[in-house]
């Protein structure tokens, strides 16, 4: 609860009295809050002062990038093209594209290609799955498939496929 002092007796009163308490004398009127000392004043502040902050860059939680994090998201990025350039080569492979239903990402085996040394070699990829998908008669069949691709600059080229 917020208090004042009485001018003429200096004891405490309730900060909206009329009277004082304690000598009965009228208390004078409360001069008006700035618009700071009002708790929608201090949010504004605050407000302020994150669009500074936020202008000029200062992040509290900022963790610098070190380059094995850049290359792993470089490398998640790729896994997820390699994904997408090995549905686009098996579909065009598929007697009736449109019918193709394709399992969830976590079904997909994608990994960097290793050579015969299991030296991995720089920018190729496998890529393995299943798609349902019709065959010449109608049936519905499922179909394991395998994709070698070799990525150049943004584009990505076939380098091997089974069915």
């Amino acid at each position: 609860m917020a208090t004042r002092k009485c001018p003429f007796c200096k004891e405490k009163v309730k900060e909206d009295a009329m009277l004082c308490k304690h000598c009965k004398n009228e208390l004078p009127p409360l001069p008006p809050k700035k618009w700071y000392q009002t708790w929608w004043g201090l949010l504004l502040v605050l407000f302020g002062l994150m669009i500074i902050a936020n202008a000029f860059g200062l992040k509290t939680n900022q963790k610098t990038e070190t380059p094995e994090d850049i290359a792993a998201k470089q490398t998640d990025i790729d896994s997820i093209d390699a994904r997408s350039w090995a549905k686009i080569y098996v579909e065009k492979s598929l007697k009736a594209p449109t019918t193709a239903k394709w399992p969830s990402g976590a079904d997909f085996g994608v990994g960097q290609y290793k050579d015969k040394k299991g030296k991995v070699v720089k920018d190729v990829w496998e890529v393995s799955g299943y798609v349902d998908a019709q065959n010449s008669f109608g049936a519905m069949i499922r179909t394991q498939w395998y994709v070698k691709l070799k990525k150049i600059g943004n584009s990505w080229i076939l380098l091997e496929i089974k069915s």
